[in-house]
C-alpha cells in the first residue's frame, strides 16, 4: 500500500470501517511508515480529544441569527 492511500483510508481505519483486506494492509504499512504511523497517530489522538468533549447544544439564539444573517 503506498502513502496516499494509506492517509486517504485512515479515517475509516480509525473508525472500523473498512474491509479486514483494506484494514490488513494499512496495518501492515503503518508498521513499515514511520510518516505514515505519525499521521494515524495524530488523527487518533484528535479524534479521542474531540470525543472527550462530547456533544454541545448551541443556543437558540445562534439559529436565530444565522437565520436573520441568511435572510438579509
Amino acid at each position: 500500500m503506498r502513502c496516499r492511500l494509506a492517509r486517504k483510508l485512515s479515517s475509516e481505519y480509525l473508525d472500523g470501517g473498512l474491509e479486514e483486506r483494506q484494514r490488513s494492509a494499512i496495518r501492515g504499512h503503518l508498521r513499515q511508515c514511520d510518516g505514515c504511523q505519525q499521521a494515524y497517530d495524530d488523527e487518533a489522538a484528535l479524534t479521542e480529544a474531540a470525543d472527550e468533549l462530547g456533544h454541545i447544544d448551541p443556543p437558540p439564539s445562534l439559529w436565530d441569527g444565522i437565520s436573520a444573517r441568511l435572510a438579509e
